[in-house]
């Protein structure tokens, strides 16, 4: 009986010590493992699409009427001093719109390159009207030992319509699934409607050794005007948004995007919009 448990255990330890140095074959011809390289959602080619809109916008009227003014008070003694006044104030708008968009996009695995063209129909419009009086002291034209003090009044309106506006953009994604995050940078062109009028109204005060003399009204040309319908600016566009396929072929979008119109004839008009589309890519 010990005899054999000591032969059981010298081959236990034998058959431990060849396993051990033992190697397994590895059979020749065989092709190692190689995982699938990933599939990306295919964002690359033509597409086209509409849009619905809501935007709220800025008018800057503090120059819209500058150049009326100085062409009212020209070669007279105001010039220097009101052709420069800030009589219009600032002002919000609010508006919907829609439009359409067409572009193409080139793709890299998830990263996609493109370009777009995107048209809005608006509905911006905004007014302000308001007056601004102020008195100076100028003795350019008064006899010796006279003081001139003038008090100049200078009553504005001004409006703009944004009736439409495109943006021309550069656009980069990123493809995650059947999302497309993107952002954007281009160039924009505005057509509006822009009206102007500006009214510049003094006296002249004349004083001797501070005694009132006399006052006179100054002789002004009369109420400037300026009227323009479909009026073209430039300015630059910048935003971001996001595509989402709901069939190979389909997609809705939500995007916001900024744009400025530095000069629509003296008057600075930014916007924010944001939009909600659908669009087919080919």
């Amino acid at each position: 009986m010990r005899r054999s448990l000591i032969s059981l255990w010298l081959i236990a330890l034998m058959s431990n010590a060849f396993a051990a140095d033992y190697e397994l074959p590895v059979l020749r011809g065989s092709t190692p493992f190689v995982p699938a390289p990933p599939v990306y959602t295919r964002w690359s080619g033509y597409y086209v699409g509409g849009q619905l809109s809501a935007s709220i916008a800025g008018g800057d009227f503090a120059s819209s009427v500058g150049s009326l003014v100085s062409y009212a008070v020209r070669n007279s003694v105001l010039e220097s001093h009101v052709s420069n006044w800030t009589t219009l104030p600032k002002g919000d708008m609010h508006g919907a719109g829609f439009g359409a968009f067409v572009g193409y996009n080139s793709q890299w695995d998830e990263v996609t390159l493109g370009v777009e063209a995107n048209y809005t129909h608006s509905s911006l419009s905004r007014s302000a009207s308001d007056s601004l009086s102020r008195s100076f002291v100028d003795n350019t034209n008064a006899p010796a030992s006279h003081e001139y003090t003038y008090d100049a009044t200078v009553t504005a309106n001004a409006s703009v319509k944004l009736t439409d506006f495109a943006t021309f953009r550069a656009r980069a994604g990123w493809v995650a699934g059947d999302f497309m995050p993107y952002g954007f940078a281009g160039f924009a062109v505005g057509r509006a409607d822009i009206t102007r009028s500006a009214t510049v109204t003094a006296t002249v005060t004349d004083r001797v050794a501070g005694v009132i003399v006399g006052t006179f009204p100054l002789i002004l040309p009369p109420t400037q005007n300026s009227t323009q319908t479909g009026a073209y600016a430039l300015g630059f566009a910048g935003g971001a948004g996001v595509d989402v396929l709901v069939k190979s072929n389909m997609f809705v979008r939500g995007e916001w995007e900024y744009v400025q119109f530095p000069n629509i004839k003296y008057t600075n008009v930014s916007i924010n919009t944001v939009r909600l589309g659908a669009g087919a890519k080919f």
